[in-house]
């Protein structure tokens, strides 16, 4: 039987894992993601179909020649040597955290400061209780432009 704070935790990441679908980049199996998207998996490895090619944003190098049109977009803002390879962003150790959408307890558990303890020599529970996901960024898909004002 699962705890509450496991059921909590799972339906977080649930949502998560539903809230690009919501707004429609990726929303079914067969429509292709932008190019240099984004997205957070619960898996060890980022899923690839025919809509799309996933790799992991893990800070690896790409060859250039190879993928150009993602080069184009990111050029050597995450590294590489400009010239045959650059880098995708390494999210390997980020994590999401979400905004104040629980009442102050984001992660599903206590708030992290309790004013009762301010300034009595006590400090609150700032721990942030979290499940690893890994980030995934498109190599294949639509090119993305940016929206006139």
């Amino acid at each position: 039987m699962q705890t509450p704070r496991v059921n909590k935790l799972s339906s977080y990441v649930l949502f998560l894992l539903m809230l690009p679908m919501a707004g429609g980049s990726y929303a079914s199996a067969d429509s292709a993601p932008y190019l240099g998207e984004i997205k957070w998996v619960a898996l060890d490895f980022c899923p690839t179909n025919g809509a799309g090619v996933w790799l992991p944003a893990d800070g690896r190098e790409l060859p250039i020649a190879q993928y150009a049109a993602l080069f184009s977009l990111l050029s050597t803002r995450y590294g590489g040597d400009g010239e045959l390879t650059f880098a995708v962003p390494d999210l390997s150790n980020a994590m999401l955290i979400p905004t104040d959408s629980g009442g102050n307890k984001g992660n599903g558990g206590p708030a992290p400061w309790n004013q009762s303890h301010n300034g009595k020599g006590k400090g609150g529970n700032n721990s942030i209780s979290f499940t690893s996901l890994l980030a995934c960024i498109a190599t294949t898909g639509l090119f993305p432009s940016a929206e006139d004002d």
